[in-house]
């Protein structure tokens, strides 16, 4: 009579049924290992600004237009003097007794290469017969990627910007070489008296504070 004993076929089943999976877990666990001792990759922060023009897809415009096409100067995108990156608004422009009613300025900026943040500095100015900063507010800043997003075709805010209705002062966090769209409305309140040609609207510094060679750009909006 044959003893009752495991056969050798089940054992062996037993035994790969222990044996798989612990040398897959030491797999694994390996690779788990090397993958800690491998040193982290620095991201170098060298972006620089390569160009800044109106926005005018995916939903963007802008109410008005560009007068003075964007170029470096001095390591500045826009010159130092706020004299070459010139928007303006569009006709009738901010005339007096105008119903209040918002005006949207998208600007794209081209950054070339990673960047740790973007300072961006936006002023409501006082500069001559219009008064920007009494008739004026900032409703709303924010920065998009330009680009269709995954959600219904619309494209991603990157950031809303901090701004208290009258200046903007803010940072955002790392972005990486792309374009870049900064989304401005303003809301125009009781505008007296009316803005003359060329009175300056508003002025927008952005700092990338990195090492690129054009780190800094500098854009006017005006009136028409």
């Amino acid at each position: 009579m044959k003893g009752k004993g495991i056969s050798s076929a089940v054992v062996a089943v037993i035994l790969i049924a222990i044996i798989v999976p612990t040398v897959i877990g030491l797999a694994l666990y390996a690779g788990y290992l090397t993958t800690l001792a491998m040193p982290a990759v620095a991201v170098t922060y060298d972006g620089e600004f390569d160009d800044a023009y109106v926005a005018s897809e995916y939903g963007f415009y802008i109410d008005g237009v560009e007068q003075t096409d964007c170029n470096i100067t001095s390591d500045v995108l826009g010159g130092s003097a706020y004299s070459a990156c010139i928007y303006n608004t569009s006709a009738p422009g901010f005339i007096a007794n105008q119903s209040t009613r918002d005006w949207e300025f998208d600007i794209v900026v081209d950054i070339d290469g990673p960047v740790e943040k973007m300072d961006i500095d936006l002023a409501l100015q006082n500069t001559g017969t219009l008064q920007a900063a009494a008739d004026v507010i900032i409703k709303n800043c924010a920065l998009y990627k330009y680009e269709k997003g995954a959600l219904l075709g619309r494209p991603v805010k990157q950031f809303e910007i901090d701004d208290n209705n009258y200046q903007v002062d803010d940072s955002t966090g790392p972005l990486m070489g792309d374009e870049y769209v900064i989304k401005i409305t303003l809301h125009t309140k009781a505008i007296d008296p009316a803005a003359a040609s060329g009175d300056d609207i508003f002025k927008l510094d952005l700092d990338l504070t990195t090492d690129g060679d054009t780190d800094a750009a500098r854009i006017l909006l005006e009136s028409h």
